[in-house]
């Protein structure tokens, strides 16, 4: 009976560090979050192969470089920006800021004194394709 109690008691021990270490490798080293990064990377690789991503970073270099950092170095205001704003409202602020600033639209006016109300105003012409690629690139 004693050598009974024993064999259950060894392998509950046994069952419940198991689970800890299972925890723990799954709460420390997130397996599913490593995938997911991974597929983000795969993501980022064949995006800079395709040529709308490749145009579209042409336009951020000639065009928001002035004022924004590169995407993925440093700090940017706009790393993340499809999760603040629509695209539809994007293309309307890179081509009309001064016509959402003077209708007093709350993003607008907030971004610009976020940004110490410098004397830039986005007033870009591109065309569909190039809004197309330029959002392309950002996302």
């Amino acid at each position: 009976m004693k050598q009974l109690k024993n064999i259950i008691f060894i392998s509950s021990s046994l069952l419940l560090l198991s689970i800890f270490v299972i925890y723990y490798l799954l709460t420390n080293y997130n397996i599913d979050s490593k995938k997911v990064e991974a597929q983000k990377l795969e993501e980022i690789i064949s995006k800079k192969e395709s040529k709308l991503f490749e145009k579209g970073k042409t336009i951020f270099i000639g065009d928001c470089k002035v004022c924004h950092v590169m995407k993925y170095h440093g700090h940017n205001f706009l790393n993340g920006i499809f999760k603040r704003v629509d695209s539809s409202y994007f293309k309307f602020y890179i081509t009309k800021q001064d016509s959402l600033l003077k209708s007093n639209d709350k993003y607008a006016l907030e971004t610009k004194k976020n940004f110490g109300n410098n004397g830039m105003i986005h007033s870009f012409k591109y065309n569909n394709e190039e809004i197309k690629a330029l959002l392309d690139y950002l996302k």
